[in-house]
């Protein structure tokens, strides 16, 4: 055999994503396979046949994801949500794989081998990160210089007129709550200290005409970082630009290489 993997094929009819029930208690959600845009819609299928049931405490059993998209991590905050509103408790665990299920899932054909390895590789652990996606406070990711992060993405910022206005109209769009609210600053997350948007009040306004360039969209990002020396250095070296704002406490302020700013955050969370 040379060393080849001598397990037997999977059956070409195996699904890509399986998601099965134990009822428990508590009462377990598998999943297991690739949960992306396709499998999203079996996850949250299944657990609405599992709320109907009013249980006390719901698992989610992610041991045998094997690749999850920005698909599937919605799917999962989502599910998360729905759990917690029905009352019951929710907790994401992960089994030790195939110890959850017996059957395989299949997988999707290989995709074409590189000739060198991209710069940013795929995290090979994808419980790990749905689990930063669902508990960013509980657990938060300590930064690794080492494997190419300098930091992570923290909040996008929206310029407007009125920040209160804007934050409790994207509030009632996405599902969230105000978490941070000043005269001219608004923050909104899903969860109570979680900060995924902010609006910062622009005096003299000029709105959007999009696609007009001469109008163009007005938002930066807030990337939290672990040591701002370290990640300014690295920045820098990719050949972003240290601008100085009248008031910088907890960040600093840079534009990309083609000059959009955005800011290093380091300070302690509210």
């Amino acid at each position: 055999m040379r060393g080849e993997d001598s397990a037997a094929p999977v059956p070409p009819d195996e699904p890509v994503l399986r998601v099965t029930v134990r009822p428990g208690p508590p009462c377990t959600v598998v999943v297991c396979g690739e949960l992306d845009i396709d499998g999203a819609s079996l996850v949250a299928t299944t657990l609405t046949q599992v709320l109907a049931s009013a249980p006390a405490t719901v698992e989610i059993d992610a041991g045998e994801i094997r690749f999850v998209d920005s698909s599937g991590l919605r799917c999962l905050i989502e599910a998360r949500q729905d759990i917690t509103s029905s009352g019951a408790r929710f907790r994401l665990i992960a089994s030790e794989p195939g110890t959850a299920n017996n059957r395989p899932c299949r997988s999707r054909p290989p995709a074409p081998r590189l000739l060198s390895p991209p710069a940013s590789p795929r995290p090979s652990n994808p419980v790990r990160a749905c689990h930063r996606i669902l508990f960013p406070a509980v657990q938060p990711v300590r930064l690794v210089q080492t494997c190419g992060v300098i930091g992570r993405l923290e909040k996008t910022v929206i310029d407007c007129p009125d920040p209160h206005a804007l934050a409790r109209f994207y509030a009632a769009v996405l599902g969230m709550q105000i978490n941070e609210n000043l005269d001219d600053w608004v923050v909104i997350g899903i969860e109570p200290g979680e900060r995924q948007l902010a609006f910062q009040r622009v005096e003299k306004w000029v709105p959007p005409r999009w696609p007009d360039p001469d109008h163009p969209q007005q938002l930066h990002l807030d990337i939290r970082v672990d040591d701002i020396d370290t990640a300014e250095a690295a920045i820098i070296e990719l050949g972003a630009t240290r601008v100085h704002a009248p008031r910088e406490t907890g960040f600093h302020v840079y534009v990309d290489p083609a000059g959009h700013p955005f800011c290093l955050v380091f300070g302690p969370l509210p």
